[in-house]
């Protein structure tokens, strides 16, 4: 896996989890 394409997957998955943090409060 490249840096570009590890990157991209981390920040979705960073956003993904800060949503459903906020959803839960």
């Amino acid at each position: 896996m490249d840096k570009a394409k590890e990157a991209l997957w981390t920040r979705s998955f960073v956003l993904d989890t800060l949503i459903n943090f906020l959803v839960f409060l």
